[in-house]
């Protein structure tokens, strides 16, 4: 089934942009105007997320969100706020120590808004197994390890000074390492980063999660691998920072996949503009050839000066003939520089 995600703005403008954006995902969208419509929609269609916009007239997104939390001390759907405050660290960390989900600044493309959804419906299943696995530990350790064993994402977990404390078997099949050998060793040299780099105070971490990318030596592959990493505390039931919990997974095919994606995207759009410039150029193309033969055929009334500009027009707009013939043989897209930030296509 269809996740259900609703837009609470003002701006009839983001809600046509959001709205194609979605429904283009296969998401259902909803539209609400101001906080009081969004109020009343989000009880009575309790969506799977919502976006929820920082400033409005009368009630602005923090207030909104306070009274929904108020109307439901249960109120667990997750939002993404979104703002114009560009580099206010102190105003976007007040909205996110509220509860707020994540947030996006304006204006955004439509890769960043669709990640980012992603991200928190990932966070969210990942919440949901957290609470399967605590009652998994409940009835017994042996189902749980048994589980976390079996489980093909990488588990890792690390103390608080971020030191490897377990990993499954899945670094086995995704590294070709043993869990002894990654035992023990600082998650900074597991992940091949400086070890100044604070794991532990990654932008969005102290909210739930973090996404992050890695490239990591593989014995398996015996090359370099892309690995896909969830970093989130490890906390005490007492909701004490005790490590951190780390889920990976190899993701250089979908990386390699996007990558041809985007080149096969890149190579349609210069083929549709190719298309379209050799259709507008060989429109007065045409008439000119045909006039410079005719011109040819009765090249008695002409001096000879006269004659050899006509054959210059003619070898020139041969040339131009040829050029939008190659536009058409263009099957990979190779540039050169040509000046400063600009490249040009080779023909």
């Amino acid at each position: 089934m269809n996740k259900t995600i609703i837009l609470v703005d003002d701006d009839k403008a983001i809600h046509f942009h959001t709205k194609i954006i979605l429904e283009k995902a296969g998401y259902n969208f909803i539209s609400a105007f101001s906080a009081n419509e969004g109020f009343e929609k989000i009880n009575d269609l309790c969506p799977d997320l919502i976006i929820l916009d920082y400033l409005m007239p009368e009630k602005n997104g923090i207030q909104l969100f306070k009274q929904l939390i108020a109307d439901n001390s249960d109120f667990n759907i997750p939002v993404i706020m979104l703002t114009a405050l560009g580099n206010d660290d102190a105003k976007i960390r007040e909205i996110l120590k509220e509860g707020i989900t994540l947030y996006i600044e304006k204006p955004f493309g439509q890769k960043e808004l669709l990640n980012l959804i992603q991200n928190v419906f990932i966070n969210k299943d990942l919440s949901i197994e957290n609470i399967e696995l605590k009652r998994a530990i409940e009835n017994t350790k042996n189902f749980l390890e048994n589980l976390v064993q079996s489980c093909p994402a990488l588990i890792i977990t690390a103390d608080k000074n971020g030191f490897i404390s377990y990993t499954n078997k899945a670094v086995t099949k995704i590294l070709g390492v043993s869990p002894r050998k990654i035992v023990g060793t600082h998650l900074n040299e597991f992940l091949e980063v400086e070890r100044d780099l604070d794991l532990f105070s990654l932008d969005g971490l102290e909210n739930g999660f973090v996404n992050r990318e890695f490239e990591i030596k593989s014995k398996l592959a015996k090359q370099n691998i892309t690995l896909g990493i969830t970093l989130s505390y490890l906390k005490s039931f007492d909701d004490r920072v005790e490590g951190l919990l780390a889920l990976g997974q190899d993701i250089s095919i979908q990386k390699q996949l996007e990558k041809e994606l985007m080149e096969k995207e890149r190579l349609r759009g210069i083929t549709e503009s190719m298309a379209t410039i050799n259709h507008q150029i060989n429109n007065p193309l045409t008439p000119i050839l045909g006039n410079i033969q005719l011109m040819r055929k009765d090249d008695k009334h002409f001096q000879d000066g006269d004659k050899k500009k006509l054959e210059i027009i003619e070898i020139n707009a041969k040339k131009i003939c040829d050029i939008v013939k190659s536009f058409n043989e263009i099957s990979k897209p190779i540039t050169q520089k040509y000046y400063g930030e600009i490249n040009m296509l080779e023909l």
